[in-house]
């Protein structure tokens, strides 16, 4: 009669065990980013990444993780559930990112400046970048920044991009806004210039001779965070 009991007991947990497992799949929860993140690469048939690069917390509280793929990224943006589980953010940004076979490129995801360098002697890039927004005449403003950001020993690096103060309230509306680069370097340990693509602030270009005169890259606004990125050529 007790081994009935005993029995019973265990068929009951197994069972409950089962209907939260089936409640986690079917509800789209994971037990773990890095879950995620490879559910959302499986979507995709991309991937799945080699090593996750990095984990940050964005404006909305939400967690971000970036994972490699060859000299690609992957990302997925992650809100906490029920303690334990994580879920794709409401609007976070997911997707997947190429760099055009460049040694070094540059990707605005959120509020941070990330990508790698396949280039081992690098050890800091300087971006000469820009940031626009739409203002409350409906006038489109260009603002151009620059930053300094150490490379780590996987070639990655990662960076905040400034705002001015009085620009913080077009993003705080998380719309009609960009950002994007328009000249990188990559400098060794000496300070000397290895790699150099786009063009500075002094207006001096820098492209490869195949280069056909249009504009490689990515931009992003939380706007179109359903749709991860946009991509464009012209």
């Amino acid at each position: 009669m007790q081994m009935n009991r005993k029995k019973k007991s265990l068929v009951y947990a197994l069972v409950v065990c089962l209907l939260c497992f089936l409640y986690v799949r079917l509800n789209g929860y994971s037990f773990t980013m890095e879950e995620l993140l490879y559910a959302n690469e499986i979507g995709l048939r991309y991937g799945p990444s080699e090593e996750i690069l990095a984990e940050y917390e964005d404006r909305n509280g939400n967690t971000v993780i970036i994972g490699r793929v060859g000299n690609d990224l992957s990302y997925a943006t992650a809100e906490r559930h029920l303690f334990f589980l994580w879920k794709y953010a409401d609007n976070g940004l997911r997707g997947c990112s190429w760099n055009y076979d460049k040694d070094i490129w540059f990707q605005s995801l959120n509020e941070k400046l990330i990508w790698l360098s396949s280039i081992e002697e690098v050890t800091e890039v300087y971006l000469y970048y820009q940031y626009g927004f739409e203002d409350e005449d409906g006038e489109y403003q260009d603002i151009f920044q620059e930053t300094v950001l150490p490379v780590d020993e996987r070639g990655f690096f990662m960076g905040d991009w400034s705002i001015q103060p009085e620009h913080e309230k077009y993003f705080a509306e998380e719309e009609n806004i960009w950002v994007y680069a328009s000249y990188i370097e990559g400098r060794n340990v000496d300070g000397e210039v290895l790699y150099q693509w786009g063009y500075d602030k002094d207006g001096n270009t820098f492209y490869p001779e195949d280069y056909d005169g249009g504009y490689y890259g990515t931009i992003e606004g939380w706007v179109d965070a359903g749709n991860g990125f946009v991509k464009w050529k012209n």
